[in-house]
């Protein structure tokens, strides 16, 4: 898990979440890479990315995060704002980020395996540092839920008034609003543990 920290002004803030896939890669969401209403990157000198880190604000939890400058952001090219359709984003760390027991890349998905499962009803899990509870306060510790994933239909139903949903969306989450992301948790992994291994598949 990556805290995505921007500067802003000189301060320093924890404002999206990453998933570490190569040792110099994080993926993110683009809507956390952009600014304005036409959507244009961020500098890449704006971006810490912070690797290994359980409690952001405490120094003493046994554990010794690193932060690593961003030297290129990438988002998608057809990245929609509006809608969040193509809402991913790739972050090139200033060097390798040296693994660890805190500090490991998710795998990505690839695979005929991956590519012919359906995933509807699988429980997948979300992690991130962001508010507990609808506009509250950002958690100083990582937190985790497991989710479901929904089918089409399902999530069609749940976002018909905000999204036209297709098949390039994936929708998941409790569905009583109990516990799932919420803000500040923007760009997180969405995982799936398969064989002792977690996939990121959103």
């Amino acid at each position: 898990m990556a805290a995505i920290y921007i500067n802003s002004g000189g301060v320093n803030s924890a404002a999206c979440g990453g998933a570490l896939v190569t040792p110099r890669h994080v993926v993110t969401a683009a809507h956390c890479v952009v600014v304005g209403h036409r959507a244009t990157n961020l500098p890449p000198s704006v971006f810490t990315i912070r690797l290994g880190d359980h409690n952001l604000v405490r120094s003493d939890d046994n554990v010794s995060p690193v932060d690593i400058p961003v030297v290129k952001v990438e988002r998608h090219a057809d990245f929609v704002p509006r809608t969040f359709k193509n809402d991913v984003a790739v972050l090139t760390m200033e060097r390798p980020a040296t693994f660890n027991k805190f500090v490991r890349p998710v795998c990505l998905p690839y695979g005929s395996d991956f590519a012919s499962r359906d995933l509807n009803g699988y429980h997948a899990f979300v992690t991130g540092w962001g508010t507990t509870a609808f506009n509250g306060e950002s958690s100083d510790v990582l937190k985790e839920a497991q989710i479901k994933i929904w089918d089409e239909p399902e999530c069609k139903t749940a976002f018909q008034k905000e999204v036209p949903i297709s098949d390039v969306y994936l929708c998941a989450g409790d569905g009583n609003g109990r516990q799932d992301s919420c803000q500040g948790d923007s760009g997180g992994p969405l995982v799936l543990p398969d064989n002792g291994r977690f996939f990121l598949v959103g």
